[in-house]
């Protein structure tokens, strides 16, 4: 009989080691979902006092929409602004705000422009221009650069979105913008089956071709 008492000391040790590692991981989610939301409270209160109207995009407003949260394997916030409603002039404002630094530029203005900021707490978020598709009232385009994109005309990759005007959405106690048709977005750049947990990182998705509106 007591040659079982290490065995079940030994299950009892492994029971512990995984609770205390399940403990570790929702208090790391916890954290990180902190430090999305101050992030992107940061950022509206910012482009607010400005009058820069933006909205929730890509992975964030997959997240709003499906999780009523940020994804928990998100890197970062994605916000769009339409732009004919963008003001340059703002991103000295983000910068002068002491919230955000900027980490990059892509692409021009006039037809490919993506800006990052990093929050004074690590979080990165992006604002995509989307730029309208000629003739078309409701089709927009986003650019996407690396991997495969560096090959295609300009050097970028455009995402396809229609977007139909938008909607207010109570997102984490934040009255945040999103497109009017969220549903037919979120098809658009992930598929019918959208609605599942696909984990991917942005070189993956762009590789394999798991955004759906690439072109």
């Amino acid at each position: 009989m007591l040659t079982f008492y290490p065995i079940i000391a030994l299950i009892l040790i492994c029971l512990v080691l995984i609770y205390r590692r399940s403990i570790l991981v929702e208090s790391f989610a916890a954290s990180k979902q902190e430090l999305f939301r101050e992030c992107l409270y940061d950022m509206k209160q910012v482009l607010d006092s400005v009058g820069q109207h933006f909205f929730l995009s890509n992975g964030t407003l997959l997240g709003a929409i499906r999780n009523k949260n940020f994804i928990p394997h998100d890197n970062d916030i994605d916000i769009g602004i339409l732009k004919d409603k963008f003001n340059p002039k703002v991103l000295k404002v983000i910068k002068n705000s002491g919230k955000f630094k900027l980490k990059r530029t892509l692409g021009n203005l006039e037809n490919s422009y993506e800006v990052t900021f990093r929050h004074n707490n690590g979080t990165e978020i992006d604002i995509f221009i989307y730029y309208p598709f000629i003739g078309s009232h409701n089709d927009y385009y986003t650019a996407s650069y690396f991997g495969i994109c560096n090959n295609k005309p300009g050097g970028f990759c455009k995402l396809k979105f229609t977007i139909s005007g938008f909607q207010n959405l109570k997102f984490l106690s934040m009255d945040c913008q999103i497109p009017k048709n969220p549903e037919k977005y979120l098809v658009q750049s992930y598929g019918v089956d959208w609605r599942k947990e696909k984990k991917f990182t942005y070189m993956e998705g762009i590789s394999k071709g798991l955004y759906t509106n690439i072109m």
